[in-house]
């Protein structure tokens, strides 16, 4: 609005706007370009020189989160002992002289175990905060790497081993394994005789005839003989955050597809879950044939079928597709040899999906699982829906035992009449969050509490 002044009238004018900030989830993302937030032109150098240090000289810092497992440390020592230090470590000088790794621990554990070796190291000029800083993402930055199959493959080719130790676990599942196909036909594997040699091909999955079934809208029928039973311990794997519980050898290990560092889990106790993002789960779709070749390579005995999202929004027919694929994708990890667990969903406030969400699923079942961290961010009425619906389930199926994932919402969904028989889990996401007291997570929280963090970044460490 213009404003009138003694000297005549002034023009209004519209006072400049600070930028928002976009929130993505946990994530805080800024409009602004990173090289206008940033003065990239002039990097600066915080390395003050390059040292020899005996091993037990260097000291282990307090607040450092990554844990170092068995498998890790034993290829680092093949790597180690076949190379040899090709990497320094990263430290900064303390007042009394010493030197505080921020980055290089194992390496450090494994020279002074073996002959307390002289280790290099950079020391770096940091404050407290700017080394709490480089503690926290100087990893996690590096996790943000993509690699290309392709390459990676034809590279450990030609790599020689050394002996006794697969280095292959290193590559999460990348490494060149056999097509489904491959095998299936092999002496070693047995399925039910199904021709899959065009599974690979994506017109592959135009073709529903590929499993008879009798229901309604052709949803694939599950095999009865082919349903796992859920394990009496099982623990959850989050990827860098560690597991729920400690591994005592013994507990299955729950992990979704798409976590990292999924395929150096140990083999034939692994349960493979899909409750993950929608995108992850399509490129799954159009990846089924190499997904299942990697599982059955890695022999993971467990899948939870897969729950593509029925939004009660969408056009019935989109939600019919999608339990059609979550039977289609279970269905044919069970002709591969692969036990499943159905997994129960449906669209939280449209009952019309209650005519053919159990389609497929056979009665009587030893377990079902439901995912139930999503309830808690609808309404009232959505919560109500969601306990109605697996309640439903339970009385049409009868399964012998009921797993529940999500544990902020696991009670709201329950019903007392069963609760006998359920199992509740965390998500990853609650792992990661510290509901179970992980001392990585602990950790992680110091270090967020001394670190002034970038507008621009995460905030703090997840």
């Amino acid at each position: 609005m213009a404003t009138k002044t003694t000297a005549g009238t002034i023009p209004a004018t519209k006072t400049p706007r600070k930028k928002k900030r976009r929130v993505l989830g946990a994530r805080v993302v800024s409009d602004t370009p990173i090289e206008e937030r940033f003065d990239l032109t002039k990097i600066r150098s915080r390395i003050k020189e390059l040292r020899h240090v005996k091993a037990s000289e260097l000291k282990a810092n307090p607040k450092n989160w990554r844990k170092h497992p068995k498998q890790q440390v034993d290829a680092l020592k093949a790597v180690l002992g076949q190379v040899g230090f090709v990497q320094a470590a990263i430290g900064r000088e303390l007042p009394d002289g010493s030197i505080e790794l921020l980055d290089g621990h194992a390496r450090t554990g494994v020279a002074e175990q073996e002959n307390d070796s002289l280790v290099p190291v950079l020391v770096l000029d940091l404050t407290d905060a700017e080394a709490d800083f480089v503690l926290a993402t100087f990893d996690p930055i590096g996790t943000l790497a993509q690699g290309d199959g392709e390459i990676l493959s034809n590279l450990v080719k030609n790599i020689q081993m050394p002996e006794g130790l697969d280095l292959k676990i290193m590559f999460s599942g990348r490494e060149d394994v056999p097509t489904l196909d491959e095998v299936l036909r092999s002496p070693q594997h047995q399925f039910s005789g199904i021709d899959l040699s065009a599974y690979d091909r994506k017109d592959f999955f135009l073709r529903p005839q590929f499993v008879p079934t009798t229901t309604k809208y052709g949803i694939p029928e599950l095999r009865s003989d082919m349903l796992a039973e859920l394990p009496e311990k099982i623990i959850v794997y989050s990827g860098n955050a560690g597991y729920s519980k400690p591994d005592d050898g013994t507990s299955f290990i729950w992990a979704e597809f798409d976590t990292s560092g999924l395929w150096a889990l140990p083999p034939n106790r692994t349960i493979v879950s899909f409750y993950t993002e929608d995108e992850p789960l399509e490129n799954l779709w159009d990846g089924l044939g190499a997904f299942a070749s990697k599982m059955l390579y890695r022999k993971f005995p467990i899948a939870v079928v897969p729950n593509y999202s029925c939004y009660p929004l969408a056009p019935e027919a989109t939600r019919i597709w999608s339990h059609f694929r979550q039977r289609y994708v279970g269905r044919l990890f069970q002709e591969v040899g692969i036990k499943v667990i159905p997994n129960i969903e449906f669209g939280l406030g449209s009952r019309s999906d209650f005519e053919f969400y159990l389609e497929g699923i056979p009665k009587n079942p030893p377990a079902i699982a439901f995912q139930a961290q999503n309830v808690g961010y609808g309404s009232e009425y959505e919560k109500d829906e969601a306990a109605f619906g697996l309640n439903l389930a339970v009385k049409t199926l009868k399964p012998e035992k009921i797993l529940v994932q999500g544990v902020a919402n696991a009670e709201r969904v329950i019903d007392k009449s069963w609760k006998n028989r359920a199992m509740i889990i965390p998500t990853r996401m609650d792992v990661r969050r510290d509901n179970y007291s992980i001392p990585e997570a602990k950790r992680r929280k110091e270090i967020n509490k001394s670190i002034n963090m970038p507008a621009s970044s995460n905030k703090g460490v997840k």
